[in-house]
C-alpha cells in the first residue's frame, strides 16, 4: 500500500457509509442468512456452511497444535468483529468484516475432519445438509439475477431509474462533443461513453479550491459526483458568474451529474404537448412525471397530485411562463401551485383552454418545475363515465421567455 500510495487516487478511509444501527443490523443478520440476502453491496452464501458445521466443535478440534492455531485465529477474528462493532461500526462498508467472519472456518474444518474419522454418519449428514442449503441459496440467487436482468432490460428499452449508472452514461453521451472533458468524483470509473474515455480526470481540486471555478480553469464540462464516497462542501455553494450548472440526479443521494455551460442572456423555449409534436422532447426535458402519456391529440392530462418537468438546462433566474391549459372538475377556479425549488406561487384555471402568463422567480436556478394539483379527481367519481384516471389539469403548451 505504501509503495503505490503516490500513484493511487486519494480515497479517504474515514468514511462512514452506513449508520451504526444499520451496521449492527447487518452484523447480526448477515452471518445467519441461509439465502443470498439483499444486503447493500454484499450477499450471503457462507452461512449454511458454518451453521451446519457448528456442532463439530463438540469434537474439540483444538486439542492438537494445528487446531490450537485455528482456535486462536477464530477467537481473534470474532473479538475483532466485536470490538469493531462497539467502537467504530460505521467505518467504510460493513462487507469489510467478511475476512474476519471467515476466520472460524478453519476450526470448523478441523472439527469436520474429526467427524469424518470418528462419526462418519454425522459427517455425511452435515455434508449433504450444506449442499442442500447451498442449492437453496443458488435458487434464490436466480431470483436476484432476474431482478437485475429485468432492470437492465428496462434500461435498454429506454426507461430511466432502473440502472442509474447506465442512465448517467447515456446522459453524458447526449450532451458530450469531441471537446468534452469530465471530472470523475466517484468510487469507481463506472460506464463512461467510449468516446469520452480519453477525456476524463480523476484528480480534482483540493478541499480549499472551489470545484466549479477549478472546472472552468481546467476546461471541464461535466462533473460525475458521488457524495457517498467523494463528498464536498462546495458542491452546493455559489457558482461562478457567467456559467450555468445543471444538476441531474441519476440515483437519490448517490449518483449525480453536474453539467457546466455558458449562461445565455435571453431565450425562448416551447414545450408543445400535443400528440403530433411529442417526441418525447429529449432536447428539452431530462425527465417528467405525473403526465398521461402518450398525449392525446389536443395535449395531455395531469395524473395524480403532482406534475414534474425536469428541464435539460437550468431555468433562468426570472422568466415568463405562458401556459395554455384548463382545469378539470373540482380543480376549476381552485389555487394550483407552481413550485421551483423553494419558490412557490399559485394561479387558477377555468374549464376552457386559456393562455395564462406568470412571472416566475427562480433564485436557486433549479431545473425542475412542479405543478401541485389541489384535488385530482377521476371522471368516474363524477359519474362522467368509466375513466378512473385522477385528472387535475389539461396541458396543451408551455412557453418560457427570458
Amino acid at each position: 500500500f505504501l509503495q503505490f500510495q503516490a500513484t493511487t487516487p486519494s480515497f479517504p478511509l474515514g468514511q462512514a457509509w452506513m449508520s451504526p444501527q444499520n451496521t449492527h443490523w447487518i452484523l447480526w443478520t448477515y452471518p445467519l442468512a441461509f439465502t443470498f440476502g439483499l444486503y447493500p453491496m454484499q450477499v450471503g452464501g457462507i452461512s449454511p456452511i458454518w451453521l451446519v458445521l457448528l456442532p463439530a466443535l463438540w469434537m474439540r478440534p483444538w486439542r492438537n497444535s494445528e487446531g490450537k492455531k485455528a482456535l486462536y485465529l477464530a477467537l481473534g477474528g470474532v473479538m475483532g468483529i466485536i470490538i469493531w462493532a462497539c467502537l467504530r461500526p460505521s467505518v467504510m462498508a460493513p462487507r469489510y468484516f467478511l475476512p474476519a467472519l471467515i476466520t472460524p472456518f478453519f476450526l470448523l474444518a478441523f472439527g469436520f475432519d474429526e467427524w469424518k474419522q470418528k462419526k462418519t454418519a454425522i459427517a455425511n449428514l452435515a455434508k449433504w445438509s450444506v449442499i442442500s442449503l447451498l442449492c437453496l441459496s443458488l435458487l434464490y440467487l436466480t431470483t436476484i439475477a432476474s431482478i437485475f436482468s429485468l432492470a437492465l432490460t428496462s434500461s435498454l428499452n429506454g426507461h430511466t431509474g432502473s440502472v442509474p449508472l447506465r442512465d448517467r452514461s447515456k446522459l453524458i453521451e447526449r450532451f458530450k462533443d469531441n471537446a468534452s472533458k469530465c471530472l470523475v468524483l466517484s468510487y469507481s470509473l463506472e460506464p463512461i461513453p467510449s468516446s469520452l474515455l480519453a477525456s476524463y480526470i480523476i484528480n480534482g481540486p483540493n478541499e480549499d479550491e472551489n470545484i466549479f471555478q477549478w472546472s472552468l480553469n481546467n476546461q471541464v464540462d461535466c462533473i460525475i459526483y458521488d457524495p457517498v464516497t467523494h463528498k464536498r462542501s462546495d458542491i452546493e455553494g455559489m457558482k461562478p458568474a457567467g456559467v450555468l450548472v445543471n444538476v441531474y440526479e441519476a440515483h437519490p443521494d448517490t449518483l449525480y451529474l453536474y453539467w457546466l455551460h455558458p449562461e445565455p442572456t435571453s431565450g425562448h423555449t416551447v414545450l408543445n404537448l400535443e400528440r403530433s409534436n411529442w417526441h418525447p422532447k429529449k432536447e428539452i426535458l431530462f425527465s417528467f412525471g405525473g403526465l398521461y402519456l402518450p398525449p392525446e391529440s389536443w395535449g395531455t392530462w395531469s395524473i395524480g397530485k403532482e406534475v414534474s418537468l425536469v428541464f435539460m438546462q437550468a431555468l433562468p433566474e426570472q422568466f415568463a411562463l405562458t401556459l395554455e391549459a384548463r382545469a378539470f372538475g373540482p380543480n376549476i377556479g381552485k389555487p394550483i401551485s407552481l413550485q421551483l425549488g423553494d419558490s412557490v406561487q399559485t394561479f387558477t384555471l377555468t374549464d376552457q383552454f386559456q393562455k395564462k402568463t406568470l412571472t416566475v422567480k427562480n433564485p436557486q436556478r433549479v431545473n425542475e418545475l412542479k405543478f401541485i394539483v389541489p384535488k385530482p379527481t377521476s371522471p368516474k367519481e363524477l359519474r362522467m363515465g368509466e375513466d378512473d384516471r385522477k385528472l387535475g389539469i389539461a396541458l396543451k403548451q408551455l412557453e418560457i421567455d427570458w
